[in-house]
């Protein structure tokens, strides 16, 4: 089992959703 291809995917999927809510709260000010 590839755990690390696993756990770099879900870094990402945390990292992109993360900078989207960062970039909507800089909005939202």
């Amino acid at each position: 089992m590839n755990f690390n291809k696993i756990f770099v995917f879900v870094a990402l999927i945390l990292a992109i959703s993360l900078g989207n809510t960062e970039a909507g709260w800089l909005r939202k000010l």
